[in-house]
Parts: structure tokens; sequence; C-alpha cells
């Protein structure tokens, strides 16, 4: 099992495939090939696909439970440096695609094409409710046993028992990130896709024609019918799939 070790962090990483590389970064709550399962079959005759857990996720361990967004950014840069990989496609969901938009910001050099997957690249009132009905003073214990018990058990090495913590810092970190100014979007240069579902709440009409608006090099996809995880098996991943393969071998 791979690890990429710098400062106060062990970061756990899956590196599947050959060709030209591609970081898949999760969302809130989530792993990297667990975020991504149905992509890697597809992508690893084509790609080599690196799937990281995410600062504060998963098997990754750090010193501290506090991260912010932009930190989670970096932490990709330099585990670009780790793998000698001068220029990479990243592709985020949620949570990973706020940090990956700042790698897009503050690395422009480093970012072939920006994907993201259900982010419009602000917070909004809905996902913040979506959020704190995981805080532990509101989370429904019977309801989400399952989930409480996937987080003890598949991100222990992260938050080392305080599973508590781990759900205050992503409701806070989810709450304030990412945080740009329409100068800043203007900024991102790579060329950029988003993907997201007609019927996600997460995502608003108005952070999307901000998008629209702002970054240059900007393309769109909706999905009709799909919720926050289109791109999950038993959704629409398939549809997905493609999508994303037609838009990297645009920019290989």
């Amino acid at each position: 099992m791979p690890y990429f070790e710098k400062n106060d962090l062990k970061m756990f990483y899956e590196d599947i495939g050959t060709g030209a590389p591609v970081i898949f970064m999760h969302g809130s709550f989530s792993r990297g090939i667990i975020a991504f399962a149905s992509q890697i079959q597809k992508f690893q005759f084509s790609f080599r696909g690196i799937y990281p857990d995410l600062r504060g996720h998963g098997r990754t361990e750090a010193a501290s439970m506090n991260w912010t967004t932009p930190l989670l950014a970096e932490d990709i840069i330099d585990l670009l440096d780790h793998l000698g990989i001068e220029q990479a496609h990243i592709i985020g969901h949620s949570m990973g695609a706020d940090a990956a938009m700042y790698c897009a910001f503050h690395h422009p050099d480093r970012v072939k094409t920006m994907t993201s997957i259900s982010s419009g690249g602000c917070p909004n009132a809905d996902v913040k409710a979506y959020l704190e009905k995981y805080c532990p003073e509101n989370i429904d214990c019977v309801k989400y046993c399952d989930f409480i018990e996937f987080l003890k058990a598949d991100f222990e090495p992260a938050h080392r028992g305080n599973w508590e913590d781990f759900l205050r810092e992503t409701i806070k970190i989810g709450e304030k990130y990412p945080d740009f100014s329409d100068e800043e979007l203007q900024r991102i240069t790579a060329p950029f896709l988003l993907i997201y579902g007609s019927d996600d709440i997460l995502i608003k009409i108005e952070e999307i024609e901000r998008l629209r608006r702002n970054i240059p090099n900007f393309t769109e996809v909706k999905i009709e019918g799909a919720k926050h995880f289109p791109h999950v098996t038993g959704n629409n991943a398939e549809e997905v799939n493609d999508i994303l393969f037609e838009f990297l071998k645009k920019h290989l």
C-alpha cells in the first residue's frame, strides 16, 4: 500500500493504470477508491489513475485533525512532486472538486484539465443544512448507524478513534469553502468541465451561471435525473465515464 509522507502528513493513495496521469479527488465522508470505484476499470487501460485519501479521511494520517480546502489542494501538488508528475488532469467530486479548483487557481501550470462533479464552487444554505444533519450533536445514530460504523472502521487512521471531531471539521470546512471572487475564477485557465445532475439540490443554477460567466475555458454537462453522485454505479456512471473520456482525450 503506497504512502506519501511530508512533515505531519502520511497520505495513502492508490496508483492504478498507465497513461496520462489523472488525480481523482473524493468528496466528504469518502475515500479515493471508494468514491471512484466506478471509474477504476474504465480508466486503468488508458490513464494512470491516482486515488488519494485526502487529509482527514480514510487511511491518511496527520498530526492535526484540522485542515482547510486550500490545504487539501497543496497536499495534492506535493503528491504530484513526490510522484514526479509535472502536470495532471484533476477530477474532483463535491469537496474534492472544491479542492481541485484551488489546485487550478494556485498552480495553473500543474493542472492539465479540471473537472468538477457536483460542485458549483461556493457554499450555499442547502450544503450547510445537508452537512449539519451529520453533526455529532444532531446525528440520528439509529438512522445513520451504518454510516457511523463505516467512519469508525475505514477512517480510524485519520481520526484515531475520534470520529465526532472528524465530522465537526468536515462540516466546518464545507460551510466555508470554496471562497473565490469573480476575479479569482477568471484566473482559472485550465479547460474546465462541470458535470452536474439536474436533480442535485446542493448545486444552484446561479452558481453554474457564475462559473460560466467567469471561467475562460468552461464546459458544462447536465445529467438529466441525476442527483449529487452521478458518477456512481447504479446512478449514471457509464454516461459520466463517457463524458470524462471524451473531455480528457480532447486535451491530451
